[in-house]
């Protein structure tokens, strides 16, 4: 079974197998399953510790076995056998045997000891996903595959170092005082000659699960110019290499989190820390809202809401498509038909455009620029293009600019 692995840890959980392993971050960043016999390797490797995983391997498992099977009849049969598909599909059937039963589940663990500090000292407070979340995913021993679980429990989490960094930039946004975002946040090199520590710790962010919840899928991205990007061939970037779909796993929409805000320093008094963690909530809050944390914010990814009824799902409001420019009817035109082709099968739909035009000279000026000139010269009722023009209803056209089409 290729799964790298120290001797000792290998026996202290049962073998090959891991049939005892029940932590989705050990399975992730310890036991790394790789083979390079098939190209589904990857993916079975992110199925062992995403939520729908044991369906996903089962789907592939299927598929090799009736690909297998496939093949099997045809050698019974008689027929040509792709020895290669039959290979494929054997090496992949006996690499993932052993994942069949056993996918790793979350342990739910709530973290219950911040009851006991101070309300004044200590605030709690709850978001859902509204967009996918990907948190540490260059991070791991699988390329562009990694996703920050908690190292014991298994559920996905938010470092608190990213939420302190998002909050500081926020504060920066909402206009915070320099001295606001020092004491709270801390300085950093460049600030002022002595750089302090803030007022404010930024604990981990939990999500919160419930039985069968799930909290983790596979996204994928699929590169077309491999070559191009890589600077070994296809200087161009033409559309001519085959994309290669890539999956890495991700934090579902949907998902609630918890974050927790602590004043660590005694030398606040309680109003004081209240205020502190008041202003730090906020910031954290515009944070997570309008900028995300994460990877590929600027596609929409890590994006949370604070009314969760009404903004479950992609919010298609933080980026808006850039507005058109609104044209005059001639220069619409001129866009829908620059450099398309015009034949007498689309001729229908410029005769429609051709008709929004209701200047007459401009009308001359814009169909001598649209229609192709081989058309133009032979201006005949026997050229097939312009039969199709005025069967279509474009003579009213040819009527308002004065043309008569030659019966010769």
């Amino acid at each position: 079974m290729p799964i790298h692995a120290s001797p000792d840890t290998r026996r202290a959980l049962g073998g090959a197998g891991f049939n005892d392993c029940d932590s989705r971050s050990l399975w992730k960043d310890k036991f790394v399953f790789f083979d390079s016999a098939f190209d589904e390797a990857k993916r079975v490797a992110l199925d062992l510790y995403a939520s729908k995983g044991r369906g996903d391997i089962m789907a592939l498992r299927n598929q090799w076995s009736a690909d297998k099977a496939k093949q099997e009849r045809n050698r019974t049969e008689g027929r040509r056998v792709n020895e290669k598909d039959l290979t494929n599909a054997n090496t992949a059937l006996a690499a993932t045997a052993a994942f069949v039963a056993s996918i790793p589940k979350p342990i739910l663990h709530p973290r219950d000891w911040l009851t006991s500090l101070p309300p004044q000292r200590c605030g709690t407070f709850q978001l859902q996903t509204v967009s996918r979340l990907l948190v540490g995913l260059a991070n791991g021993v699988l390329e562009n595959g990694g996703c920050t679980l908690h190292p014991l429990f298994g559920f996905p989490i938010i470092p608190g170092a990213a939420l302190k960094a998002i909050s500081r930039d926020a504060a920066a946004v909402l206009g915070k005082s320099k001295e606001e975002i020092h004491q709270n946040f801390g300085g950093k090199p460049g600030d002022d000659d002595h750089i302090r520590q803030g007022d404010v710790s930024f604990l981990d962010a939990h999500a919160l699960l419930v039985p069968d919840q799930v909290d983790l899928e596979l996204d994928i991205v699929t590169p077309h110019f491999q070559k191009y990007y890589g600077g070994t061939g296809n200087p161009d970037a033409r559309d001519d290499e085959p994309p290669i779909p890539s999956v890495f796993p991700a934090v579902c929409v949907g998902v609630a989190f918890e974050f927790a805000l602590v004043i660590h320093t005694q030398r606040l008094d309680d109003g004081k820390a209240a205020e502190s963690l008041a202003l730090a909530k906020e910031c954290l809050i515009y944070g997570l809202t309008q900028l995300g944390v994460g990877a590929k914010t600027a596609a929409g990814y890590g994006r949370f809401a604070t009314d969760v009824a009404k903004n479950v799902g992609f919010r298609q409001d933080l980026f808006p498509p850039p507005p058109r420019p609104v044209l005059s009817p001639e220069d619409q035109v001129r866009a829908n038909w620059q450099g398309k082709p015009v034949n007498s099968f689309n001729v229908k739909y410029l005769i429609d455009d051709l008709a929004l035009i209701t200047d007459e000279s401009m009308l001359a000026t814009v169909f001598d620029q649209v229609i192709p000139a081989p058309q133009l010269t032979n201006f005949r009722t026997a050229n097939p293009f312009w039969a199709a023009f005025l069967q279509k209803g474009g003579k009213p056209i040819l009527d308002r600019i004065n043309r008569q089409l030659l019966r010769r």
